[in-house]
């Protein structure tokens, strides 16, 4: 990963730097309208962004983030590029973004938790769940019959569901 310096020495330096303050001015646009600017980081709220996992703190801390709006807006490039430029903690290595829940202890420490990895979990058990209801469906014909009364002899279908999935 490249590290650009106070002066830029290309052409590809500078796209870069204005890449940047471009990010920047629209992200600072939600800043101002959430009206925390000064406490724009809130306690448990959700975040996007890199963390940096420290040693001394044995804890993953927030590195950098942007607001959602600003992610779908740029090329998803140039916001890594950013996010890892643009970092109050160095790391030698391309981090990429996640989505973060962010918990400040009481010596304002910014400690986050990655929630990215139970969204892809779930994603990947929904997956299962839905290829599941759809072998019940070809298996029962062109329709599928709830029956309420089990007396009647006939077998209840049921289809999985989203409660309980993770628990299958």
């Amino acid at each position: 990963m490249m590290h650009l310096n106070d002066s830029p020495r290309s052409v590809i330096d500078t796209l870069r730097i204005e890449t940047y303050e471009d990010i920047y001015e629209h992200d600072v646009l939600f800043r101002e309208l959430d009206n925390h600017t000064d406490d724009y980081y809130i306690n448990n709220h959700y975040y996007i962004g890199l963390s940096f996992y420290d040693k001394h703190y044995d804890n993953l801390l927030l590195a950098s983030t942007v607001h959602n709006k600003t992610l779908f807006k740029y090329n998803y490039d140039s916001i890594i590029d950013y996010l890892n430029n643009y970092s109050v903690l160095y790391q030698d290595y391309v981090a990429q973004p996640e989505i973060m829940m962010l918990h400040i202890d009481n010596d304002l420490i910014y400690n986050v938790t990655i929630k990215t990895f139970w969204i892809k979990i779930i994603q990947r058990t929904w997956k299962r769940i839905l290829k599941e209801r759809k072998n019940i469906i070809k298996q029962s014909g062109s329709f599928l019959k709830y029956i309420k009364n089990n007396e009647l002899g006939i077998k209840q279908i049921s289809l999985p569901t989203l409660r309980g999935m993770l628990c299958r």
